[in-house]
């Protein structure tokens, strides 16, 4: 349901909607929605009835001119959405704090001066929202005892490189609207550090550039 082509495919290959063929299908089932950017009420209330959710992508649905998932709207009736990138053919450099941001700013676009998804939803939506779609909640997607040490550290020092978060009154909106990759300092996976002070640890990385340039 990314596309306009995609939603009359579906019509002419099954007589019915798209959302209708998920339950019919795949009801019993977990499912992850790739983008769902063309849901309407009578999709978002078949979905409210199932085990799933969505993985919204909204640098990879801007560029391809998918138009924009009213993911507000999908979080007040209930369904999970997590956040995503997309490939890098759509989704641009895979920064998933410029996902965070657009997601925000898209919302502000649909919905104007109404309620609408804050800095703290898009953060759940890159974390712990991300887990429950894959079933690995117990496991990620927040910092609590029992879990995965899974934490990056992102640098907010006072110094001109982070210029665009000062003054940093307002640390959740500072982390959506004007940080990016480039800001993470270390990077901690199952409590093993493989980045400390934006030095990548255990990896040759001009042999890794080197190895990119040449793809094409």
């Amino acid at each position: 349901m990314e596309s306009i082509d995609e939603v009359e495919s579906i019509k002419k290959l099954h007589g019915m909607k798209g959302s209708q063929v998920l339950k019919k299908y795949f009801g019993d089932m977990h499912t992850i929605l790739a983008h769902g950017v063309k849901l309407d009420d009578e999709d978002i209330e078949i979905l409210k009835t199932l085990d799933c959710g969505i993985a919204h992508n909204p640098v990879s649905n801007l560029r391809l001119g998918c138009k924009i998932a009213n993911t507000t709207k999908y979080l007040k009736n209930g369904i999970n959405v997590a956040l995503g990138t997309d490939g890098q053919g759509s989704g641009n450099n895979l920064d998933m704090f410029e996902a965070m941001r657009t997601a925000c700013l898209i919302q502000g676009g649909i919905h104007e001066n109404e309620e609408r998804i804050t800095s703290r939803d898009a953060i759940k939506m890159a974390t712990i929202n991300g887990a429950k779609l894959l079933g690995l909640d117990d496991k990620i997607g927040s910092i609590e005892e029992g879990k995965n040490a899974d934490i990056i550290l992102v640098d907010i020092s006072q110094k001109l490189d982070n210029i665009t978060k000062l003054p940093n009154n307002d640390l959740i909106s500072n982390l959506v609207y004007n940080t990016s990759g480039r800001d993470v300092d270390t990077t901690i996976i199952k409590g093993k550090i493989l980045m400390e002070n934006r030095e990548i640890k255990n990896v040759d990385l001009n042999k890794i550039i080197s190895n990119v340039e040449n793809i094409f």
